[in-house]
């Protein structure tokens, strides 16, 4: 559950399940080394990933790997992006998260929260077997490549789209678009692969 003290949009379903996958494969992998519950495994890198702490910046500008922005997950977006969004810049990271949290601006007609996580535990293959047959799960193409979708739309009045993107380089691209008290918004999925499509262009 995000529930930080002072967020507007406090969500214990859609995409913190991704993020309990990932912690809960995370454990069983690194002490068995087998697999996951749900029969899948995880790709293991041909060559060993060094992923880039967080005393040493990014490169400052793209193309990016995830291992570049596993501790500068807000990197990804500058203050133009943002503004461009509609989002307060600069993003947060939470405490102990994975995650980089963007919220939108004050004069916004509705309140949107965005979410980043470079998940470079999971490969993409096996993401989408384990969500393949969740509620309004399809498959799409984002910035040319493989990716999937959830729209969820719950009784809260919060629509949530959530996409996973492929990487080449490994891993996946997690990306989460909300609006509360939104009502049913049609193209809240589109704005989102929109979004998504800038991040994956400069995730290799």
């Amino acid at each position: 559950m995000w529930a930080r003290k002072g967020d507007v949009l406090l969500r214990c379903n859609g995409f913190s399940r991704a993020i309990a996958v990932v912690l809960l494969v995370g454990f069983v992998v690194s002490a068995c080394d087998l697999g996951d519950d749900d029969g899948s495994s995880r790709t293991q890198p041909s060559t060993p990933v060094t992923i880039r702490g967080s005393d040493t910046p990014p490169p400052s500008s793209p193309p990016w790997t995830l291992a570049d922005l596993v501790n500068h997950q807000c990197a990804v977006f500058d203050e133009a992006d943002l503004a461009r969004f509609e989002m307060v810049s600069p993003g947060v990271v939470g405490d102990g998260s994975e995650f980089c949290r963007w919220q939108s601006l004050p004069t916004a007609p509705t309140t949107a929260v965005m979410y980043f996580l470079p998940d470079i535990r999971r490969q993409y293959q096996d993401l989408e077997a384990a969500y393949r047959d969740e509620p309004n799960f399809r498959t799409l193409t984002v910035a040319g490549r493989p990716a999937f979708v959830e729209d969820d739309r719950n009784l809260s009045g919060t629509q949530t789209c959530q996409l996973w993107v492929s990487v080449p380089s490994g891993g996946t691209i997690q990306f989460e678009y909300a609006l509360k008290n939104a009502g049913v918004v049609d193209e809240n999925c589109a704005t989102a692969v929109d979004i998504a499509t800038v991040l994956a262009e400069r995730v290799h």
